[in-house]
């Protein structure tokens, strides 16, 4: 086979893969009233998303009241406040357009969400 021969045959195989396995079923979601939900550890959630997404980084400030987790991109961050009081804000989402750019959108929730919820809110959305 010439260079050209086998180039072609290996695109050709290159395209023909296996299956992808299908994902496990998300869990059910728990529904309770919203007076019963518990806040949870938010602190350990952040740690979990930061864990499990490697294209996020973790920065603390001259004040370890706060942690930001900052995307690769420099276009999405995260600031988790550590001790806010139940009503006040304590998680801001955000995501610019680019790393220097005014916020294109922003996400707040309290002390008081529930943790799943906080988690959720940290995450860029899920693809279907």
């Amino acid at each position: 086979m010439t260079d050209t021969e086998r180039a072609a045959a290996e695109a050709r195989t290159s395209l023909i893969t296996p299956p992808a396995e299908p994902a496990p079923p998300d869990p059910e979601p728990e529904t309770v009233p919203a007076y019963a939900a518990d806040p949870g550890d938010h602190d350990a959630r952040l740690d979990e998303f930061l864990d499990a997404h490697g294209d996020w980084s973790k920065w603390r400030i001259w004040s370890d009241d706060t942690t930001h987790a900052i995307h690769e991109s420099q276009t999405l961050r995260i600031e988790r406040i550590h001790e806010a009081p139940a009503h006040e804000t304590a998680w801001v989402v955000a995501a610019y357009e680019t790393p220097v750019s005014d916020r294109m959108w922003h996400l707040t929730a309290t002390a008081a969400t529930p943790a799943p919820r906080a988690a959720g809110a940290a995450g860029p959305p899920r693809r279907p």
